[in-house]
């Protein structure tokens, strides 16, 4: 069984209730541990379309880090979320979304249960599918990889382009397997390379999912790992857990005070019906 000392978030937005092809929350295995979280908000970031597996639709949403608190936790230390923030929504920590099949709104509960990666349901699926690309644990890899990487780990502190990169390139990891044209974004910006002078300065998520789609038996130093945070009602994120208090692994960091006040901090409540504005795909 694994184990880890830290927590930091990977994982993030969608919607629609459930998914045929996938394992049920409660039918997840191995579990790891259990807790109740709650989303606190999340940042606004680009506007994008995402394939939904369960309607067999584009539809709308946000590629951003969601922020959350937590209670109730049952299982080994090692696995409770680390503190990421504090302020009036005192958040514990941040994910990114690996579910384009349900709701999460501002101010939701719902028990969560950590399991592998690989496990989280829309990942576990892949490997039903006729039109994969990747097998589940290879795409596993490939987003740990991206998340090792410190020109692509997400900065989770603010409405980053490094965070809207990586939840687009996760996405794009997953659901290429269910469908070409996954993921669509209109800033071209964020998918392609930044070229100044005939140099790349920036590489887009195009070239980030082309990198890690070259190291599908990744393997993660130090002993940490990506782990999945999955819920029998609510959307499925990514975690971060690590055995190591240091190293080159990504350290947590306190979020910045415009998270917290203001309007910097969206809350989920007008994500639903926006999540609900789809459109049918072949």
């Amino acid at each position: 069984m694994k184990t880890s000392l830290r927590m930091l978030g990977l994982a993030v937005l969608a919607a629609a209730m459930g998914w045929a092809g996938a394992a049920r929350a409660d039918d997840v295995s191995p579990v790891y541990a259990s807790f109740t979280a709650t989303c606190v908000g999340y940042y606004g970031g680009p506007y994008v379309t995402v394939y939904d597996p369960a309607s067999n639709s584009m539809a709308g949403t946000y590629a951003t880090p969601i922020y959350w608190t937590y209670s109730d936790f049952s299982g080994p230390k090692a696995y409770k979320p680390l503190a990421v923030g504090s302020g009036p929504y005192a958040p514990d920590f941040a994910t990114f979304c690996v579910d384009a099949s349900k709701n999460i709104g501002g101010g939701w509960s719902s028990a969560y249960q950590v399991t592998d990666l690989a496990k989280a349901p829309q990942i576990a699926g892949i490997d039903g599918l006729s039109t994969k690309v990747s097998s589940a644990t290879a795409v596993a890899h490939e987003i740990e990889w991206l998340f090792y990487q410190p020109a692509y780990t997400p900065d989770f502190t603010s409405n980053s382009t490094s965070a809207a990169k990586f939840q687009l390139a996760v996405w794009d990891l997953i659901y290429e397997n269910y469908k070409s044209g996954a993921v669509v974004t209109a800033d071209a910006s964020y998918m392609d390379d930044t070229v100044v002078g005939g140099v790349v300065i920036a590489k887009g998520v195009t070239t980030m999912v082309a990198e890690a789609k070259l190291h599908a038996n990744f393997t993660e130093p130090n002993g940490g790992s990506l782990y999945a945070m999955v819920s029998q009602s609510t959307q499925d994120q990514g975690l971060f857990l690590s055995v190591t208090s240091g190293g080159d692994l990504p350290k947590a960091v306190p979020a910045p005070a415009a998270v917290w006040g203001g309007g910097a901090l969206l809350l989920l409540t007008g994500l639903v019906a926006l999540r609900r504005r789809v459109r049918s795909v072949g």
